[in-house]
């Protein structure tokens, strides 16, 4: 499993949701599916992306290549924004519209304030998803095959006629 910090920081992640540390604290990020969901990501767009952002990360920043620079940056954008995808429905659970000291009260929003914030979010995973595979297609050469799908129903002439048997 891959440590969520190696690919972007929890900062990062806040940022792309548009919530403080307070709302949305590092213990929470730390969580272990978010990890998962981020490494299964990953290997989908590229059997040996993590690989290779490993090996780039492991050269100074000053020595890497073009090419190189650009996948360590497009990985970083895409960690941070699909991590935030999976924290978007959770978003008014930790973002609470007041806090009470009397008798513990703790409000929260309906969904509404952040239906624009959820949009916004998955507009930018997709396009961060979009660049990364690109990025990382220019720099590995290898391109992973879209699934084909495959008609279930298709359209079949008998060589008779099904009314009258002939």
């Amino acid at each position: 499993m891959i440590s969520l910090t190696q690919y972007a920081s929890y900062d990062s992640i806040r940022a792309a949701l548009g919530v403080p540390a307070k709302e949305l604290p590092d213990t929470v990020l730390d969580v272990d599916l978010y990890a998962f969901f981020v490494q299964t990501e990953l290997d989908a767009i590229g059997t040996s992306l993590r690989a290779d952002f490993e090996t780039v990360d492991a050269i100074s920043e000053v020595s890497r290549t073009t090419e190189q620079q650009a996948l360590w940056d497009a990985t970083r954008v895409f960690d941070a924004y699909a991590t935030a995808v999976k924290c978007i429905d959770s978003l008014p659970q930790f973002s609470p519209k007041t806090i009470s000291d009397g008798k513990a009260e703790v409000t929260r929003y309906s969904d509404s304030p952040y239906k624009f914030t959820a949009i916004e979010v998955r507009k930018s995973y997709l396009a961060a998803k979009k660049v990364l595979k690109d990025t990382f297609d220019a720099f590995s050469g290898e391109t992973v095959a879209d699934t084909v799908v495959l008609p279930l129903l298709g359209i079949a002439t008998p060589s008779f006629d099904p009314v009258t048997g002939t």
